[in-house]
């Protein structure tokens, strides 16, 4: 279980060893992430300056430093909470866009909002100790440092020493097949490794002067179908997008390709009929395109190089469950094609804790 710790304490340990071991210790982090250097001394400069600001030793108890939501990873550099407040601290060693910093905090009021707290969201840069909070109208306002102390004094007395029961992975794991309305609306954030990605394909798509094929690969649980759909999302703002599913149409489905516009999502199956035409789109993105066949996979491949499209197959090589998807080899003759980038998604992000 995670527990909290003193950040005064943890912060009068210089050296990056023993400071990672007092952290592991306390986090149960069972990763090999370790804190850096920079990352540590920027904790002491806050601690420092609070410290001189009047804040007891104490004050600093009840803080769970470097905690990952479970399943999620998604990460907070400092967090504390009381049964009303959760207060939230993000720290840069130096200055950083102010984008930036209004993205981090969006993204971690949107993963804390489900505790059904109050949130106070702050980010210090600590070579200056400029002090930022996000407002109620999702502005990043500067603020004088005294009154993130004030907001720490609310914990003095009372804070919890809980974390691992209040966040639940199922509360912001978000499926276009099944939670289709959270999709759409945008209420979800892409893992660090999927907005990478993302940014890398759509770079590829941009450069792409002609027709392209990208290969998309992960192992289940990586992410790879919330990814490909927001990526067919991004790109059906650019031009007519299909999705090809290797399998039956879910209700999910239905409802995206009714309300996205310029997107169109089809069963792999329907590419079987010679009225079905493929010419008319700009992009084409394959889900489990280990499982198509290949008739269908030859049609797709045609029709890129005729009509200059960008083609993205996204695929689990090591999902190749029957003797006839061995035979075809999809996933090899994907490989086989001028591909303009391949990109492959390795950490899980959905899984059955029990298992």
């Amino acid at each position: 279980m995670t527990s909290p710790i003193n950040i005064y304490s943890i912060s009068r340990i210089h050296d990056e060893a023993p400071f990672n071991i007092v952290e592991k210790h306390h986090s149960q982090k069972v990763d090999t992430q370790r804190t850096q250097y920079h990352e540590i001394e920027s904790l002491r400069l806050l601690v420092n300056e609070l410290f001189q600001r009047g804040m007891s030793v104490t004050e600093f108890d009840g803080f769970f430093y470097g905690f990952k939501i479970p399943q999620i990873g998604k990460e907070f550099d400092l967090l504390k909470f009381s049964d009303k407040y959760c207060l939230n601290i993000e720290l840069k060693s130096v200055a950083v866009p102010d984008d930036q910093i209004l993205g981090q905090l969006m993204k971690n009021r949107h993963y804390l909002n489900h505790l059904g707290k109050r949130i106070a969201l702050y980010t210090v840069i600590t070579d200056t100790m400029t002090c930022y909070k996000l407002s109620m109208n999702n502005e990043l306002v500067e603020v004088d440092l005294g009154e993130l102390l004030e907001r720490l004094k609310i914990f003095s007395e009372e804070y919890s020493t809980e974390i691992d029961s209040l966040f639940r992975p199922s509360e912001y794991l978000v499926s276009p097949l099944n939670t289709p309305t959270k999709f759409i609306q945008g209420e979800y954030f892409l893992t660090q490794a999927q907005e990478q990605i993302k940014k890398d394909l759509l770079k590829g798509v941009d450069d792409a002067f002609l027709y392209a094929y990208f290969h998309l690969t992960g192992k289940p649980g990586t992410g790879k179908t919330l990814l490909l759909y927001d990526l067919a999302k991004a790109l059906a703002k650019n031009g007519k997008t299909l999705i090809v599913h290797c399998g039956k149409l879910s209700s999910g489905q239905f409802k995206i390709k009714k309300e996205i516009e310029n997107l169109n999502i089809v069963s792999a199956a329907q590419l079987k009929r010679d009225e079905f035409e493929l010419s008319g789109y700009s992009f084409i993105l394959v889900d489990e395109s280990h499982r198509i066949y290949e008739a269908q996979f030859d049609k797709i491949c045609v029709s890129v190089v005729q009509n200059y499209q960008v083609c993205i197959f996204s695929s689990d090589p090591g999902h190749v469950l029957s003797a006839a998807e061995k035979r075809r080899d999809i996933v090899g003759r994907i490989k086989k094609l001028t591909l303009s980038g391949e990109f492959e998604l390795s950490e899980k992000i959905r899984t059955n804790k029990e298992l």
